[in-house]
């Protein structure tokens, strides 16, 4: 969670939107909670993907660096989209028909 991802969370908070922020790790909690965060989870846990399976309805990416969009995706509720607005430096890829199975919104490759 940084500049672009905080400013997500201030925003999306002062919306109303219930807001659970995924980062790589649990050392920016406390920040996230304070900035409105109803939750916070590790994505360096595999559990987070498990446990969180098809809960979003929507998934701000505003990461720079490469990430698995699919497992990403498989948060997303059907119908769900994921929107990125990270820049990444590489192209962003993933599986198209992960999306259409599931009636899915991706990140354009």
């Amino acid at each position: 969670m940084g500049g672009l991802g905080h400013m997500g969370v201030k925003i999306a908070h002062a919306l109303g939107a219930e807001v659970t922020v995924l980062s790589q790790s649990l050392r920016k909690k406390d920040d996230g909670l304070k900035l409105g965060a109803d939750h916070y989870h590790a994505t360096s846990d595999p559990k987070t993907f498990e446990e969180l399976r098809g809960t979003f309805d929507l998934i701000v990416s505003t990461v720079s660096a490469p990430l698995d969009f699919n497992a990403y995706l498989s948060l997303l509720k059907t119908e769900g989209t994921l929107a990125n607005v990270g820049a990444p430096e590489a192209p962003v890829s993933s599986t198209s028909s992960r999306c259409s199975a599931a009636a899915r919104s991706s990140p354009a490759p």
